[in-house]
């Protein structure tokens, strides 16, 4: 008996995992008295808050069991337990049917938003489920260490990689006050309009104005200039203001940065790359800064190679073996060697 008892209390986890999925619909957090649920794959939302926080109305006939939702010119019924649902009357199969978990009726989230015309997005790392409804369409761009989303690829001139609404949400993102449009006016300004300005705080203009001198002496990643900021103890939200506001071309100062390194000490390609990672500079950033820096990595390994023979001794074979190991390519370490006397 305890046998029965367990494979179905397993078989149950597998087929239903509830409470660990956030549902959002635009930027905005569907808070439901029942959490939503993961179905065979497939994420099932309470029926009425789905349907209204999409601006549909709902209606419910007890004796079908059935769920009726309308918007525009779109209905749509789902009926507990039935696979087969109807959009504007035409049959549509589910993978997974509405049903009832913990006495309230369960629909599947994709299903019902796409039926309403509106794009979901999946974002397995926080297990969260993204609606667009009203910003359908709308791009959405980040960075992996940052901590706002964009809505322009350009925006600070930083470099960003297109993520879906689920990821920006998911990750708990901030929307940028550059270049995120607000839901209720998504029209960006027309030709001669300037938007209401919002007035800094002294804090803000403190960290902005110390942020645009350390830029003048050294070059900062986004992120390194904020932990600067922070480190001459201004807050985090007034060092990410001047980090937004400040004006500088991160793909620029990656170079910079990188052309710094290289009047220390000598640097392969991949090592350099790397180097700029540490100070966090983007992937993208860094591979910009050291594709710009201008440097002939064969002179980087005979220079570096001499670093190593001023040091102490070594053979031909284990010089190369070295240099290789700091990123540099076989023929890059043979030229490097064969520079100082190999």
């Amino acid at each position: 008996m305890k046998r029965i008892i367990t494979a179905f209390i397993a078989c149950m986890l597998l087929t239903c995992t509830a409470g660990a999925v956030d549902l959002y619909v635009d930027t905005n957090k569907v808070a439901t008295d029942t959490p939503p649920a993961i179905v065979e794959g497939r994420t099932l939302v309470p029926v009425r808050a789905i349907f209204e926080a999409i601006g549909a109305t709902v209606e419910w006939d007890n004796s079908t069991r059935t769920a009726t939702g309308a918007k525009g010119g779109t209905i749509v019924s789902i009926q507990i337990d039935n696979t087969t649902a109807y959009v504007n009357g035409e049959a549509r199969t589910l993978d997974v049917p509405a049903q009832l978990i913990n006495n309230r009726t369960m629909v599947p989230a994709r299903f019902i938003s796409e039926a309403m015309g509106c794009d979901v997005t999946w974002y397995q790392n926080t297990q969260t489920a993204a609606v667009a409804d009203k910003i359908k369409g709308q791009h959405i761009y980040v960075t992996k260490t940052g901590k706002r989303y964009h809505f322009s690829g350009t925006c600070n001139g930083g470099t960003y990689y297109e993520a879906t609404l689920a990821e920006a949400m998911g990750r708990g993102l901030e929307p940028c006050d550059k270049c995120v449009l607000t839901i209720d006016n998504p029209a960006p300004p027309t030709s001669g309009t300037t938007p209401p300005a919002i007035e800094a705080t002294q804090g803000q203009r403190n960290a902005l104005n110390s942020a645009k001198n350390y830029l003048g002496i050294m070059a900062f990643s986004y992120d390194g200039l904020i932990k600067q900021l922070e480190f001459e103890k201004y807050t985090h939200d007034d060092a990410v203001y001047a980090a937004d506001n400040c004006g500088a071309d991160w793909n620029s100062q990656a170079a910079k940065k990188a052309k710094s390194y290289l009047e220390i000490m000598p640097f392969s390609y991949t090592g350099l790359i790397e180097q700029l990672e540490f100070d966090k500079f983007t992937h993208e950033q860094a591979v910009y800064g050291v594709d710009q820096c201008g440097a002939d990595w064969n002179a980087q390994a005979a220079k570096k190679a001499k670093s190593y023979l001023d040091l102490m001794s070594f053979s031909r074979d284990r010089l190369i073996e070295q240099l290789e190991f700091d990123g540099y390519t076989h023929d890059q370490a043979v030229y490097g060697a064969s520079q100082n006397g190999y």
